[in-house]
């Protein structure tokens, strides 16, 4: 099932099968919303290497997306970003992958997908984007 967590599906990736698709998943436009956040969050389990992918749609070198494993990343974290690489195109091409690697099978973890928005320029939708995949 799928809830919302301040306005983005949450969801539980529980792996079933070696054989996966993805599904995209776009955070709340922060178009007008200056300094602003926006988050995402899904959890999985059953993984050792976990791989999705992420961009952002907004000003270049100052909006981005932030990834965070078991907490909320923030400005300060050293979580693997989109930041210097806002990309407007929907192509695949313009994600980039993020893998996650040592997790252990029996643990669960709650992936953070943040959109981080600066206090100037508004541009494209100001917002984040993360294709999940899922078991067929």
């Amino acid at each position: 099932s799928v809830a919302t967590k301040y306005g983005f599906p949450s969801i539980s990736i529980i792996r079933t099968s070696p054989n996966s698709s993805f599904r995209a998943y776009q955070s709340n436009s922060n178009y007008h919303i200056s300094n602003s956040t926006s988050t995402m969050s899904f959890t999985i389990k059953g993984y050792e290497t976990f791989t999705f992918h992420i961009r952002s749609n907004g000003e270049s070198d100052h909006d981005y997306v932030m990834v965070g494993i078991d907490r909320i990343p923030t400005i300060n974290s050293n979580y693997t970003s989109t930041k210097g690489a806002a990309s407007s195109g929907t192509a695949y091409y313009n994600y980039k992958t993020v893998t996650i690697n040592n997790l252990n099978k029996t643990n669960s973890y709650t992936i953070y997908v943040v959109y981080r928005k600066d206090g100037s320029v508004d541009k494209g939708t100001d917002r984040g984007y993360v294709l999940i995949p899922y078991a067929n």
